[in-house]
């Protein structure tokens, strides 16, 4: 099951407008991105959205039916966008930092290429925090983003790079590098962004820091 079944927003309320098709509710949810990432959740609002697709209110209701309803869509096509990007850049690899080093390189990618993408992941460690409610729905989804994780693991301890005593501080680890580039907003600081992926790349392989000879 993936992220998108697993977030349950509210039922949509029944009736659609002429213009209500596919591809309206994708440009609500390419909006909602955008007024998400700039402005929070709490700062955000169905009027926004609807200004910027140039629909009224009213009619962004018959897509969805409230803010929460619209920021978990946007969660879910989010989450389901990174992880399938992950998912591509790993898969030509078999070992462990092969893996992980794509990862990264797909994180600078995405940046570039999404900022969107990168500002609402970046927003959304606030706007849970600011609101359980919200947390409460989106924890369900995380179980996919945890299963490509164990992945990359499960490669390294197929590989004989990782030990399996150290699958869960590996896991720990890998979890909080990988969200930690989006957290910390360094999609804007490219530069930063590039320094962090390249110091992380020499940290797996030792190359980081200098070896005292004896």
């Amino acid at each position: 099951m993936d992220a998108r079944t697993k977030v349950e927003p509210e039922p949509r309320r029944r009736g659609r407008p002429a213009e209500s098709d596919g591809l309206t509710g994708e440009r609500i949810l390419i909006a909602a991105r955008v007024c998400f990432a700039e402005s929070g959740y709490a700062g955000a609002s169905t009027h926004m959205v609807a200004a910027r697709v140039g629909l009224t209110t009213g009619a962004l209701y018959h897509h969805f039916a409230s803010k929460r309803d619209l920021y978990l869509a946007v969660f879910a096509e989010v989450e389901q966008l990174m992880i399938e990007r992950f998912e591509k850049a790993a898969a030509p690899h078999t070992r462990f930092v092969d893996k992980l080093d794509a990862i990264l390189d797909e994180i600078l990618r995405l940046s570039r290429d999404e900022p969107t993408v990168t500002g609402f992941l970046q927003s959304l460690t606030a706007d849970v925090g600011r609101h359980p409610e919200l947390l409460e729905a989106i924890v369900p989804a995380f179980e996919q983003r945890d299963q490509m994780f164990s992945g990359l693991v499960e490669a390294g301890i197929t590989s004989g790079e990782l030990v399996e005593a150290d699958r869960e501080i590996v896991l720990d680890t890998v979890t909080t590098i990988l969200v930690g580039l989006f957290a910390m907003n360094l999609g804007q600081l490219p530069s930063v962004q590039q320094h962090a992926v390249d110091g992380y790349k020499r940290l797996l392989r030792g190359a980081l820091l200098k070896t005292k000879k004896r």
